[in-house]
């Protein structure tokens, strides 16, 4: 399966309302090894802009040196390579620009934190989802 990009890496993206890096293998080592994603990560930072990360992707926020004093999560065992921010075991976190979710797992917590970064009200997603019926939080 491939997934085709509707725009071109460029800085239009410095406008959008928030970043957001997925992980997976070999995805969240790409943009890690990506000098341009490090510095637009920090170009989101530095301007309060939104910043989301899951699973492997986390560990691009540590390299742009990002997370300092924040609150995060990431995937099983990442509390030794998200040494600058408060690692938490929390499947999704938000704290001042930033939300981090665990892993594979974690698509529907990630998403609805999201959501609730932007001031929607997620209850009835849940519901609609049979989230909560699933054991979701």
């Amino acid at each position: 399966m491939y997934v085709k990009a509707d725009k071109y890496f460029n800085d239009e993206i410095k406008n959008y309302d928030m970043l957001v890096l997925p992980g997976g293998r070999p995805g969240g080592q790409n943009l890690l090894e990506n000098q341009d994603v490090i510095s637009l990560v920090q170009y989101f930072n530095e301007h309060h802009q939104y910043i989301a990360a899951m699973c492997s992707g986390t560990v691009v926020l540590e390299k742009a040196n990002v997370i300092k004093g924040k609150k995060v999560t990431g995937y099983t065992g990442y509390q030794d390579k998200l040494v600058s921010g408060d690692f938490v075991n929390e499947v999704a976190v938000f704290d001042q620009n930033i939300v981090t979710s665990q892993g594979p797992a974690t698509p529907y917590p990630f998403s609805f934190k999201i959501l609730e970064v932007f001031g929607k009200d997620v209850t009835e997603m849940k519901e609609g989802l049979m989230y909560n019926f699933a054991g979701g939080k």
